[in-house]
């Protein structure tokens, strides 16, 4: 498998790699605790992990992103060329992961609560 970037894109993968390490860690430690099932746990995780990466990505995308441009002036015509930096992954701006991961952390919420109800004896 190929994996595309360009700048700082690549930083998407560590930070969902440490969010769901950091979070499953916590999350196993005090759903343990309070007995919770491996299927409730497991959807936790995956809401809560992709809630923090998704706004981490969000938030450090944009800060790459908004990084001024280096004018260059073309002597000949006198045009004007801003060249930019743009850190993407797959295609993909930095920034954008974070929607892309908050409608997976909504959907992996929803099956974390149906499986609360489902997990119920009658």
């Amino acid at each position: 498998m190929f994996i595309i970037w360009k700048g700082w894109g690549i930083l998407v993968i560590p930070i969902v790699a440490v969010c769901f390490v950091v979070i499953g860690g916590i999350v196993a430690a005090i759903g343990g605790a309070l007995g919770m099932n491996s299927e409730s746990a497991g959807f936790l995780i995956m809401a809560l992990s992709s809630g923090a990466s998704g706004y981490i990505s969000y938030i450090v995308g944009k800060r790459l992103n908004a990084r001024p441009g280096r004018v260059l002036v073309d002597k000949e015509t006198g045009r004007e060329i801003t060249l930019k930096n743009s850190h993407t992954l797959f295609f993909i701006k930095m920034e954008y992961y974070g929607f892309i991961f908050a409608g997976i952390g909504a959907l992996a919420l929803l099956g974390w609560i149906f499986s609360l109800f489902s997990s119920r004896p009658n």
